[in-house]
């Protein structure tokens, strides 16, 4: 089956939990996008570079708590290439936002993404699983 991941810190996985579902966030591109919409992103990346993902720079550590999604055919979900191209994204922008990272990892949902698309929920250091999909 083909997988996922989402990374986010262990300070947001109550909230998670309790909600059911990944939320969408600021995407940080609504300035730059003609039609700004919420995402929840995503990547191929099993073991995150936080530079390449755009997870380094916060005093909370964005890949402490990793979260297997199931990667399939949806219209809501779409690489980068796909999510900027649609959105418009200015091409200087893209290029910068881009620039030493991996941006063929990453994908874009807009949509929400529940308990029941949701593998694994498990913590990168401890390797303590808080939920696992019982399919």
């Amino acid at each position: 089956m083909n997988v996922l991941y989402h990374y986010t810190a262990a300070y947001h996985l109550q909230a998670i939990l309790n909600s059911g579902y990944l939320k969408l966030t600021e995407s940080n591109l609504k300035e730059y996008v003609e039609m700004y919409k919420p995402v929840v992103w995503l990547t191929t990346q099993k073991e995150p570079e936080p530079y390449s993902l755009g997870l380094s720079g916060s005093f909370l550590d964005k890949t402490e708590i990793r979260i297997h999604v199931k990667r399939k055919p949806t219209p809501t979900i779409k690489t980068w290439e796909q999510f900027s191209t649609k959105n418009k994204m200015n091409p200087e922008f893209k290029s910068s936002f881009s620039e030493g990272r991996k941006p063929e990892t990453w994908f874009i949902s807009t949509k929400e993404i529940t308990l029941k698309d949701i593998l694994l929920i498990e913590n990168r250091y401890t390797k303590e699983i808080y939920y696992q999909n019982e399919m």
